[in-house]
């Protein structure tokens, strides 16, 4: 599995779930929150770095290769992701809250 879905999915605690029904939340919740911790990952890289993870990106590489250069380059990465995990889940939260009222 994708390391970043991975540990999206531990944030929000999908690990009761049946594996069927954590991949459907993992891919709607995951591409939200992933393209949150890569504009946030993006604005930490220099230009060349940036211009290496669009060559990583154009070369197809694997979530995990992908992640391993994120790592590397962004330090800061998992706090990111729980950050932005953090984030998404207030907001739906927030949401919910407002339908109940």
């Amino acid at each position: 599995m994708n390391p970043l879905l991975q540990k999206i999915g531990e944030e929000f605690g999908l690990s009761t779930l049946p594996p069927e029904k954590q991949e459907e939340l993992l891919a709607r919740i995951g591409g939200i929150i992933y393209k949150s911790v890569l504009i946030r990952a993006l604005d930490q890289m220099s230009e060349v770095e940036q211009d290496e993870f669009d060559k990583i990106l154009e070369q197809d590489k694997g979530p995990e290769e992908i992640f391993a250069f994120l790592k590397e380059k962004v330090p800061t990465i998992e706090q990111i992701i729980k950050e932005e995990s953090e984030a998404f889940k207030k907001e739906t939260m927030d949401v919910m809250n407002q339908v109940q009222e």
